[in-house]
């Protein structure tokens, strides 16, 4: 973790902000930094790896915002519209 992001992180929290993390990355490693973090899963937006029953790689989930070009900018966007239904 980035030195001072936990505090950063409780310092918005404090304040009654909602924290989310947008990353280019996995989940699957996303989430474990999430919940040290104390950032709900629902405020996540990461790839997705897929797997088979039997373990097998099956690829990405393509629904997620960030698993095409300009993702994130699209994450934020939904935020944004999310976030003025919360006011």
């Amino acid at each position: 973790l980035s030195p001072g992001i936990e505090e950063l992180i409780q310092k918005l929290k404090a304040n009654h902000k909602h924290v989310y993390l947008i990353s280019g990355g996995f989940r699957q490693m996303i989430n474990p930094v999430a919940s040290i973090l104390g950032i709900p899963q629902e405020n996540i937006f990461a790839n997705e790896l897929l797997f088979g029953s039997s373990g097998q790689f099956l690829g990405f989930d393509e629904n997620e915002y960030t698993s095409r070009s300009g993702g994130k900018a699209t994450a934020v966007q939904q935020i944004k519209k999310v976030c003025h239904t919360l006011v």
